[in-house]
């Protein structure tokens, strides 16, 4: 069964979105602080991680990343990333891309429903998600041949600052 780790500082919130995640076939589990997530998703390794800016405080991309490229590499068995989806009610324009910048994939606003998350998880591409110092075009679908060259612009540590 895939897993969904949901950290949000509220226990109503959070009891929201793992009914909505256990109609959609995941199984939650709830964190109610940064600390808390960090912990959860190094020891679970969630397939769906559903982060609340009220978790992240004043730093929305360093807990993302921290997330995302801070454990080591978590994959699953397929080589995939879980999906990490920031929310809340008041997210900024600037928070978001921050997010997507640390490494989320999407974002989601409150109050959640299944539709919005059905429909996100949709639109969650992995392929499309890019690293510093990898390639755009390095995760593409198993259909391309490995004598294929990828054509995607390779991002700079240096391009960051």
């Amino acid at each position: 069964m895939r897993t969904c780790l949901i950290a949000d500082s509220s226990h109503l919130a959070r009891r929201v979105a793992g009914r909505v995640c256990g109609r959609l076939g995941f199984r939650s589990m709830e964190v109610s602080s940064g600390e808390g997530l960090k912990k959860a998703y190094r020891r679970f390794q969630p397939d769906l991680t559903i982060v609340d800016q009220s978790v992240c405080g004043s730093d929305v991309g360093a807990l993302i990343v921290s997330l995302r490229y801070g454990l080591g590499g978590l994959r699953d068995m397929n080589g995939r990333d879980g999906i990490i989806l920031l929310t809340g009610h008041d997210l900024t324009e600037e928070m978001i891309e921050e997010a997507r910048i640390a490494g989320a994939d999407d974002y989601i606003r409150k109050p959640i429903d299944d539709a919005a998350l059905a429909r996100k998880l949709q639109m969650a591409n992995l392929a499309d998600r890019i690293a510093v110092g990898q390639s755009d075009m390095a995760m593409q679908s198993s259909s391309r041949t490995s004598s294929a060259k990828p054509s995607g612009k390779v991002i700079q540590l240096s391009d960051w600052r």
